[in-house]
């Protein structure tokens, strides 16, 4: 009771339930282990080498009297690439300009690794494209010029104003929950240019997608996702999204109408 709210749960005090029952001449340890590699295939030594998390086992459901509400874990951010996904395998005929989407691992953690998007796979696979195409006439160069073209989506969820905890967001520029996709408006963090923001305004009505904006508070976060580390190639990046509730929870909630939304936008987008 005398814990800040913070400090309730010390991260090395959030230990799961494996077991209870031990064997005859073993201990509940080695009755586990035992269970994991009859029925899994499992050895102690091959977690060093897995990646695995442990989260909660509940299924989505759907949300409210109106069932207007998606109810789920992991929405952040496995929700933008659902959209993302889903939205380029639907893409009909050949698109204008070549389109991709390009899913990113340790976002909440700064983008580490091979598999995050400080590292250079992005521009390898890039490198690879043009390579192709230009064959032994390819240069550094052309690769630069690809980047320097490229029109970019970095999305991304965020949150939407709680009616329950309104304090943690400004009420006058929150995203709210069934108001459409969301573009970002960060201010003293990454934000796209003025005319690249009009453009994808201009996707958003020529089509008929609702949407709104999303500014944190002045002195809250700001900063954007991983559209800072793109930009830095010369691309065009806007940073888009979803509005949560109780984001960063165990049971996340986002309304379908913005989710339609934001896959409608994320399609006519890799279309254009």
């Amino acid at each position: 009771m005398e814990r800040k709210y913070e400090e309730v749960f010390h991260g090395e005090e959030l230990d799961p339930v494996a077991g209870s029952i031990g064997g005859h001449d073993a201990s509940v340890t080695a009755a586990v282990l035992q269970a994991l590699t009859s029925q899994y295939g499992i050895r102690e030594e091959d977690f060093v080498s897995s990646e695995l998390s442990l989260v909660p086992a509940a299924p989505p459901a759907d949300v409210g009297i109106d069932r207007g509400l998606v109810g789920a874990y992991g929405q952040d951010d496995r929700l933008s690439s659902y959209c993302a996904a889903r939205a380029i395998m639907d893409v009909k005929g050949t698109p204008k300009h070549t389109a991709m989407a390009y899913l990113s691992n340790f976002e909440e953690v700064g983008s580490v690794n091979n598999s995050g998007a400080r590292s250079q796979f992005l521009n390898s696979t890039f490198a690879r494209l043009v390579g192709a195409e230009r064959g032994k006439a390819y240069t550094d160069l052309d690769l630069r010029e690809a980047l320097r073209k490229s029109e970019v989506v970095s999305a991304d969820t965020n949150d939407g104003i709680n009616p329950v905890f309104p304090q943690t967001s400004e009420p006058s520029g929150a995203a709210r929950l069934g108001y459409g996709a969301v573009i970002k408006k960060y201010g003293a963090g990454f934000d796209a240019n003025s005319e690249y923001i009009a453009k994808i305004r201009g996707l958003l009505e020529k089509n008929s997608i609702a949407w709104q904006t999303q500014t944190p508070k002045v002195d809250g976060y700001s900063g954007g996702t991983i559209g800072g580390f793109l930009s830095m190639e010369e691309m065009e990046v806007i940073d888009m999204g979803v509005p949560l509730l109780s984001m960063h929870s165990t049971f996340e909630m986002s309304s379908k109408v913005d989710v339609w939304s934001f896959y409608r936008f994320m399609a006519v987008f890799f279309g254009s």
